[in-house]
């Protein structure tokens, strides 16, 4: 089977023959016309370049996605509930009552607070205590008693 143009790719693919070189210059293949042949280790080459795009079009996205800050909680609880009848010798039935209810909860991640770099004013009062800190302190001969 004969391999098939860039023409005959790009209609294949339904896409225009200007995007379809762009796309195959962008893979790294040398294809300069409609007319050139694209050969079965050109479309492989093209395929992982494709793909690879599609990859990182998805990571991408999902970085940029917000965490989920709320999540709908459903609940659901049964009760028995007995009735007594007075007709049937004191005897009651039995009822089983479900009720649900749904809540929206807040989700709070824990983050660490970023450690903010001080201000130029802070930075300024903290150099002096760190060189005092940094100094010896003099201490006084010890004289001998007379």
């Amino acid at each position: 089977m004969d391999d098939p143009t860039v023409a005959k790719l790009a209609e294949t693919l339904q896409r225009s023959s200007e995007e379809m070189l762009e796309l195959l210059r962008s893979a790294g293949l040398p294809h300069e016309a409609d007319d050139d042949v694209v050969s079965n280790e050109q479309k492989t080459q093209l395929l992982t370049f494709v793909q690879k795009q599609r990859e990182q079009r998805k990571a991408d996205a999902d970085a940029d996605a917000a965490p989920r800050t709320r999540i709908a909680v459903g609940r659901r609880r049964d009760t028995k509930l007995t009735t007594l009848r007075a007709g049937k010798g004191g005897r009651g039935s039995a009822v089983t009552v479900q009720t649900r209810r749904r809540a929206k909860v807040v989700v709070r991640t824990a983050q660490k607070p970023a450690a903010a770099a001080p201000t130029p004013a802070q930075a300024s009062e903290q150099q002096p205590a760190a060189e005092a800190r940094a100094q010896p302190t003099p201490t006084a001969p010890a004289s001998e008693p007379p």
